[in-house]
């Protein structure tokens, strides 16, 4: 990295870390997060009904979380906050998007909090967009090697609310009350508590998700990755 003129993160955080741990110059690094294409993440797209796919009553309130399934990403706490919440959200499902290392053991958790009723692990899906816009509520529990993010932005521009942990790079995504609701890391009762709170609050939804909606057209797009990449060479090539 030292025979770099510019480094390239893809969040703020991992910026202030490498300035701070690696004690590079702060004038060196440039935060650029990645883009979404916002052509494959948009209710005009015609996709699959999965309600119907996974015969999910239609009153259901799905929560639902997208992501490989690793100890880190917080399948598990949202399980556990699921668990809390239940007989607050009587026609409450819970839909698990991604394949992993956590198979067993999750599969496992459900069985054992007596959940298997309400949660539907639908494994790898190619396209995650048809399971997005299922969803009523979209979590990202991580408490551990996150940076921005690529399903938060996506669920936003599906217009999506979400919930994610302050850690990382999140915050950049997720502004707490603004475009969306951001808890602590490990914190049960906090998730169980904004799931509680997205539910009872509908006009609440609906304002995270034009927030959300509107951060993303400005600041996650491919388009808006490219132009500021083009303008970090440009730079350099005008030194």
């Amino acid at each position: 990295m030292k025979l770099a003129d510019r480094v390239i993160t893809s969040g703020e955080s991992i910026r202030q870390a490498m300035i701070k741990n690696n004690r590079m110059s702060s004038e060196l690094i440039v935060s650029i997060p990645a883009g979404i294409d916002t052509n494959q993440f948009s209710l005009m797209r015609k996709m699959a009904d999965i309600r119907t796919l996974f015969n999910i009553p239609s009153q259901s309130f799905i929560v639902g979380i997208v992501g490989v399934l690793r100890s880190w990403k917080g399948h598990h706490d949202l399980i556990a906050a699921a668990k809390h919440i239940r007989d607050k959200i009587p026609n409450l499902k819970i839909l698990i998007v991604g394949e992993g290392p956590q198979r067993s053991a999750i599969e496992q958790q459900v069985i054992d909090a007596n959940l298997s009723d309400i949660i539907i692990l639908a494994g790898y899906q190619k396209d995650p967009a048809p399971f997005m816009k299922a969803m009523d509520v979209v979590v990202l529990p991580s408490y551990a090697n996150e940076a921005t993010s690529q399903v938060l932005p996506q669920a936003m521009a599906m217009r999506r609310p979400v919930i994610s942990t302050n850690i990382g790079s999140l915050p950049e995504v997720v502004i707490n009350g603004k475009t969306g609701l951001s808890i602590p890391p490990r914190d049960i009762e906090a998730l169980a508590g904004a799931i509680v709170r997205l539910y009872s609050n509908k006009e609440l939804r609906k304002k995270l998700v034009a927030a959300g909606y509107a951060h993303v057209q400005s600041k996650f797009t491919f388009d808006r990755m490219i132009d500021n990449t083009e303008a970090v060479y440009q730079k350099l090539l005008a030194i």
